[in-house]
């Protein structure tokens, strides 16, 4: 699966199930972190988030992956998911 391929589906599942704006997913914006003042997404919605990835993509993402910020940004995101494919 490409890189272009997850960040598009990762930006899909932000706008249809977060409503983040369009605009705002361009990759100029892809290591810019998900609950700054760009995209102001809450914890609860990083939640809902890793729910969605994991169903979209059918893995499941371990714990090691969401320490450290890990999951804080849609190229991080992307990584994660690069992981399982």
């Amino acid at each position: 699966m490409s890189s272009a391929f997850i960040h598009d589906r990762v930006a899909g599942i932000l706008h249809s199930k977060l409503h983040v704006a369009g605009n705002l997913l361009t990759e100029s914006n892809w290591d810019k972190p998900l609950t700054g003042d760009e995209f102001r997404l809450s914890s609860v919605d990083l939640v809902y988030l890793l729910f969605e990835i994991e169903k979209e993509f059918k893995i499941r993402i371990k714990e090691q992956f969401l320490r450290n910020y890990g999951f804080s940004t849609i190229d991080s995101i992307v990584s994660i998911i690069q992981h399982y494919t």
